[in-house]
Parts: structure tokens; sequence; C-alpha cells
């Protein structure tokens, strides 16, 4: 039935169509009748120009007032309301959830504006059509604080909460915000009830909804946030270190994927790797379409870097994943100093001969450790401004002095590196009355392990041999991933016991098969203290002249001088929880997040050897551990980076039929290439109203079209005759 938007204007145009019939009637021209013989006989002929002149009159007549009648239609608007389509809502009260896509793909430039506003924009128009007794819940596909969770009449709340609602980088999961939605629209007698999703239809994350019951069937109504059917993007999906030689300083190698998620390739896009606003690399990637290219870098590791690096891509239209956050391993040359406590006439005899052998470049090609060798005596008078870690080789307690053992202390607290390997010089007693702030334990006495009278009284249950390693240790964590770690074809002849760590913050890092400690850390002040139960050259043990040797001995100094270069920043993904390892002796991380926020994390009592597990990477970027604990501030900061998900890059999309037949459920798709395409801002009608203006339109334009040619036509024959 056809119904008028004005009725009003429709009768006054009705009306308006008695003035062209007035005004033909009133000029409307009569003829007298004037007899005259010569003519009578044609009194019953009609002329054949009067008759013309008639048919257009009454003809044009016709058309004026239809023309005036499709005026008034045109006006008036007519419409014919139809049964709702499958988006849109009856006159009944209705029960609805609102799923929004806050997916980080919904940030994605379509025309200049983004998918997610275009979304937010749909369902702020259908919340505007509610009407008294409608109700409605709010969720996002990424649980945000904000969302209405419950089924709410309020119109105010449910726009606040739309409105507050904002972008997360996390892994979607939109099968399960349909599965909560499904749980908030419990079966209800004469309620409209469905469920509107709101999203750019990827692909990526959606699984089966599995088996539902008859009352959980709800209509899935999928609201297209794209304005252009086809979109292209390029991304960093991952990047990492590629492992080197723990002595050398060289280039060090990225390996880096970047993915095109488009028909078209060979394009080439540029990209770069900075340290903070510093360029180091870049080059040309050329990804083929719709794969993913392996592309090799290679920056200058040889020299101090910041953890903070970034490959970055050529902008596109999601801009967020053309970036990627990447820890670097920068290995610079340190200065160390090698006190001899014994030395020999003969250098194979003296008890530094082997470390400097195994740091010196002709034995170490590449090695980045510049050493020097003195003797104790000299060892007052030697500037410390420029060593970053000093060793003592069976140095006795006196040999220092006081003012020696003073000036080390010194050192350390600043922030320097203490390497202790003892030997025959040392007296227990001694070390610990002048050495007692540096030493990780107090010393007991030496245990000859070679003699024959310890070995028949109790050599089983005392191995000389390293039989534990602390692996997770950042200076020891290489020995775990496939490098030369075998320690137990060395074996030691004596070694010192050691008194329980007491009150010290110490941790022991290798221990003999007796279960006696071989290596033993302190942090004193900034810097840090390694004790080496054992000497260093070849009268106590034969470690020296094995190939663990040499990456050992380098991997404890670069330690000691905070310059591992070790890869201990891992890469994660938003969402993933990070393990971290706490410092002996912090009982507390302050974790620096992306945004300025910072978060406390406990390490729990009596667990200290246990990770502390972090949950709060929410955001891409770097994050930063600075750990605290008995009133120090000093200890080594952890860092770490946080990247995207890298299937959220690719923005292929799904069909409707897929998704409606992946979970099972009667889905139906709007605002896009579904079955009722347009603008989804203008779906959300509680009818939906067939208008026929247009057609009143050009019916009128017809109607004067005509009328003008009529005319035209009747001046033509006029003329002719």
């Amino acid at each position: 039935m056809i119904e008028w938007l004005h009725p009003g204007l429709l009768a006054a145009g009705a009306g308006a169509v008695a003035v062209p019939i007035l005004l033909h009637l009133i000029h409307r021209k009569r003829g007298r009748k004037i007899p005259f013989s010569a003519v009578r006989f044609l009194d019953d002929t009609e002329l054949p120009t009067a008759r013309h002149i008639r048919l257009r009159d009454r003809l044009l007549l016709l058309l004026r007032v239809l023309a005036l009648f499709a005026l008034a239609a045109w006006i008036a608007r007519p419409y014919r309301e139809v049964p709702a389509a499958a988006s849109q809502l009856g006159d009944g009260p209705a029960s609805l959830v609102l799923v929004i896509d806050n997916s980080f793909s919904l940030l994605y430039q379509d025309s200049g504006e983004t998918r997610f506003n275009r979304a937010t924009a749909a369902a702020r128009a259908l919340i505007e059509t509610f009407r008294e007794g409608d109700r409605a819940a709010l969720l996002a596909v990424l649980p945000t604080e904000g969302e209405v969770g419950r089924l709410s009449s309020d119109k105010a709340e449910l726009l606040r909460a739309l409105s507050a609602l904002e972008i997360s980088y996390g892994r979607p999961d939109p099968s399960a915000a349909v599965r909560r939605a499904l749980d908030l629209l419990p079966p209800t007698e004469g309620e409209d009830r469905r469920i509107y999703f709101f999203t750019d239809y990827q692909r990526a994350g959606w699984t089966p909804l599995g088996s539902l019951s008859e009352e959980s069937q709800v209509p899935l109504v999928l609201v297209d946030a794209r304005k252009t059917l086809s979109s292209t993007n390029h991304a960093i999906l991952s990047a990492r270190l590629e492992e080197t030689s723990p002595v050398r300083a060289e280039s060090q190698p990225v390996q880096i994927d970047v993915g095109n998620f488009s028909e078209r390739g060979g394009e080439e896009i540029h990209l770069a790797l900075y340290d903070g606003p510093e360029l180091l690399t870049q080059g040309i990637s050329t990804p083929p379409p719709g794969g993913v290219e392996k592309k090799n870098l290679a920056y200058d590791a040889g020299r101090k870097l910041s953890p903070r690096g970034r490959i970055v891509l050529d902008p596109d239209d999601l801009p967020l994943d053309d970036e990627y956050f990447l820890i670097l391993r920068s290995r610079p040359p340190i200065e160390v100093l090698l006190v001899d406590g014994d030395p020999r006439p003969i250098d194979f005899l003296s008890e530094t001969f082997f470390l400097g052998s195994a740091l010196s470049p002709e034995r170490a090609a590449g090695s980045r450790v510049h050493s020097r060798t003195l003797r104790p005596a000299g060892f007052q008078s030697e500037d410390l401004k420029k060593v970053q870690a000093v060793v003592l080789a069976n140095v006795g307690a006196a040999d220092l002095g006081a003012a020696g053992w003073d000036k080390l202390r010194k050192f350390v607290e600043k922030g320097g590196g203490l390497f202790l390997a003892l030997g025959d010089r040392v007296d227990p007693d001694e070390y610990n009355r002048v050495a007692d702030a540096l030493l990780p334990a107090a010393l007991r006495l030496k245990l000859d392990v070679s003699s024959q009278s310890f070995s028949r009284q109790a050599g089983a249950l005392h191995d000389s041999r390293i039989t534990s390693l602390d692996l997770a240790h950042p200076a020891l964590r290489i020995f775990g991933k496939g490098q030369p770690a075998d320690f137990s074809r060395a074996a030691f002849k004596a070694y010192f016991l050691t008194e329980p760590a007491g009150g010290r913050a110490s941790s022991i890092l290798a221990r003999f098969g007796s279960g006696a400690p071989a290596l033993l850390e302190r942090s004193v002040g900034k810097g840090r203290v390694l004790l080496w139960t054992s000497a260093l050259d070849v009268g106590w043990g034969d470690l020296a002249i094995k190939p663990v040797f040499l990456p050992l001995v380098h991997q404890l100094l670069y330690y000691l001088a905070d310059a591992l270069g070790d890869d201990t920043g891992l890469s994660y993904t938003v969402g993933e929880s990070v393990p971290l390892r706490a410092p002996t002796g912090a009982n507390r991380a302050r974790i620096d997040v992306p945004g300025g926020k910072i978060v406390d994390v406990a390490v729990p009592k009596g667990a200290e050897d246990l990770p502390v597990v972090f949950d709060g990477t929410s955001r891409p970027g770097f994050y930063q551990a600075k750990w605290d604990g008995e009133g120090r501030m000093d200890f080594p900061i952890a860092w770490f980076a946080v990247n995207l998900p890298p299937e959220e890059s690719d923005l292929t999309p799904a069909t409707v039929e897929e998704l409606s037949s992946l979970l099972g459920i009667n889905a139906v798709g709007v605002g896009g290439d579904g079955e009722e395409a347009g603008d989804p801002r203008a779906l959300f009608t509680r009818h939906r109203r067939e208008e026929h203006w247009k057609v009143a339109a050009g019916f009128l334009v017809l109607l004067l079209f005509l009328e003008s040619l009529v005319g035209a036509l009747a001046g033509w024959r006029k003329r002719k005759s």
C-alpha cells in the first residue's frame, strides 16, 4: 500500500490541477456563425486545421494536468513499508549484543578514514534507533575495561562505552566474542534477539563454535566496516639476530621477514634499522604478491649501542605493522687489567700466562678484550678510569696492601668488574679479613683432592670435575646453545671450600662433583665480583688447556664489564607472558611499559631461583625491568621487546558464507558485498521503507518533455502551412 510522507502537499497539488483546466476553458475561442451562400454546401465538412488545433489543445491540457499530478506526488514523497530486512528490527522489543572488532587491523586507512571509526559510527547509528523496551550489551573482540557486559536499556550508557572503546593489539578471537554474546542472549518470548558484529571481515582468528542448541541459535549480522573491499598491506612479520661468535667484534647479521598481503608484487620497499634516531643500516625489500621475503641486513656491533633497535618500512595504509622492535646486540671492546700474583721468569709457569694467551688476538681472532698484565706492586699507582674489569690471579692479601684493596672496592662499587682466582699464595683468613666487602663467600681451607690419603678416604664423595653449571645465567647461557661446553674433561687437583653465603647477596654459578662451589657471584654497588675457587694456571688443574677455557673466560670478562652482547632481551608478542630472572638479592621489579606506565612485580619469597612472570605485555614497544632489593637500585637492567601478532597483518577477507558455515550459525552480511550493500550507518531503521519519489520525479520529467515536444510540433506545422 502506497503512503505519503506529506499528504497535505499531495492534496494541494491535486487542487492545483484545476488551474490549467480553468485556463483552457477561459481562453478557448468560440466563433460566431454567419450564413454565406457560397459555402452553404460545406456546412457538414470539418476543416482539418481546426481538428488538429482541438486535438493539440486537449493533449497539452492532459499533459499539463498529469505533470501537476506528478509534481504533487514528487513533493509528497510516496513510499511503501516492506518487511524488515535481516539487519533491521521490527516494532517489538529487541535484545541485542553489539560486538565491535577492536583489533589493530581496523586501523587500516580506508579513503582517509579508519575502519574502526566506520565500525563505531555504524554501531552508534544502531543504538540511536533503540526504542523503549530495547536492551543491548556492548562487547569488544579483545575485551577491555568499560564494556557493557549485560543487557542494558540505558542508551546513554551504551553510547559512553562505545565512545571510550579503543584499539587493542593482541591476538583477536572473534569466535570467542560471538560465544560471549550468545551467553548474554537467553531465550525470551516475543523479543527480537540477534548479534551485530562490526568487523572488517578479516579471515584470521575465526574458529568453529561447536554444536549449538536450537535455543542458542541467534541471527548474526556481520556489519562490514570497509569502504573499499580490496586491501593492500605490507608488514614486518618477524626479525631476529643471527648467532655469531661470542668473542668476535664483527658485523651483526639480522634476518627480517617482510610480508606482502596484496596481489601486486615486485614493488621496492625501503627497509631501515635504527638505534633510537641513529640509522644503522638500510636496504630494499621486494616481497612477492601474497608472500614473504627473508631479507638480511647487518650492522656494526663493535661499538656501544642502546638496546632499542627499530626496523622501519615505508608506511602504507596500515602503518602500525610497518615498525618492528628489536633488542640490539653490541659488542664493544673492553679494557682488562691482569694482576699476576706469582710471576715467573718462564712465562709458561706464570699465573696469567694461559689467561693472557686466551685473550690475545693471536689465540682468539677478533677478541674484543684488550688486556695488560702487571705485578701487585704496580696496582696502587694504576689508573683504573679506562678499565672495565680487573683479574687477581693468585694475589696474596698482603700483596695489594690495605690501600690497594680499598681502591679495588671503590672500583667495583662504581660499576667495575672483579675476577678473583685463587692459588697457593692465598691465605683464607687474611682474605676474609681484608676482602670481606668483596668476597661472595668467606673462604675456608684448601682441599687437595689429588693426594692419595684424600682419595682413599673420601675420593668417591668429592669428584674433582665441574658437574653443575647454571646455564640460565647470562654469562653461561651460551654453553646451553650448542657451544662447546664439555667441562667434564677438565680435572682439578685443588680448590678452596667456602662458607655458606649467609647474609651476602651472592649466588653459585658452577659446582664441583662434590657439591662444593667452583664459581660464585656477588653484586657490590654497581659492579660485580666473580670468585673462582681454584687457580687459573695448570698447577691446580688442567682447565686452562681445554677448549672450553677460551670461550669461558671471554664470557665471564664480558659479563663483568657489562659488555656481554648476548641477546638476553628477547622479542615477545603482545599478550605473551615474559619470564624474568631476578638477580640475587632483588625482591621486586619496576617495569617501564610503553606509554609511560610503571608496573611493580614482586619476587615471591622462597622462590628466588624461579623466574618472575610478567603478564602485562598489552602494547608493542620496549619494556625495561629495573630490579630493587635491600635498599639497592644498582641491579642490571633487563630489556625485552614486544611486537604485534603477525597474523593480524594479513587482511584477506572471509565471505559471509564461509563464516556462517564455520560457526554453524545463521549469518547475514550488510554494508559491503553481502546481501545488503550500502553504507552501514544507514542500515538500521526499524522498518525498511521503499521510496517511490524517484519514480514520480522521472514521470514528471517525461511529461514535461512530451509537453515541449507537442508544442514544438504544433509550431512547426504552423510555419509549414
